[in-house]
């Protein structure tokens, strides 16, 4: 039952049965981490990506669509056009800040993304280098308890926020 450990660890389990310590095998380490925490962070970091891109790309979009109606104003004004023709561009051009609010409103959504995912990543990240690193080096890369409590605290830190 101890596929996730090592030997030495099992052993050890059975020489001091009220010692309580989590030491786990490389191949376990790797795909834990890399199930749990590395491929998604990266899934993550490109969804995120993809949004702000369209995001920003709509926004491009929109601003240009403004400054098009608002030159196509402009001609129709210079050429004498009639006032119903012009009346009908300019309700037109009124319509755009309701799709710059739609369009602002988005923005603010990605950015709180962009926030929520920064969060988790930048706690979660010490955790998940400490555990490889530890798992990988072995005995070579001792870590002081005091480090293992800090990486452990500030992953559980990301559940606080908010």
């Amino acid at each position: 039952m101890g596929w996730y450990t090592t030997e030495d660890h099992l052993n050890f389990r059975k020489r001091f049965p009220n010692v309580c310590s989590f030491t786990v095998n490389k191949v376990y380490a790797v795909i834990s981490s890399s199930v749990s925490f590395w491929i998604p962070g990266v899934i993550m970091l490109y969804m995120y990506y993809r949004i702000y891109m369209e995001a920003d790309r709509q926004e491009r979009m929109l601003y240009r669509s403004k400054v098009a109606a608002l030159l196509l104003d402009k001609h129709l004004q210079i050429n004498g056009i009639s006032m119903g023709e012009v009346m009908r561009e300019r309700q037109s051009i009124q319509m755009q800040p309701m799709a710059s609010s739609k369009m602002k409103r988005e923005r603010k959504a990605a950015r709180t993304l962009g926030i929520i995912m920064s969060a988790f990543l930048a706690c979660w990240l010490p955790f998940f280098l400490w555990y490889i690193i530890t798992a990988l080096c072995g005995d070579a890369c001792p870590s002081p308890p005091p480090v293992v409590a800090a990486v452990f605290w500030v992953g559980y830190f990301n559940s606080a926020l908010k």
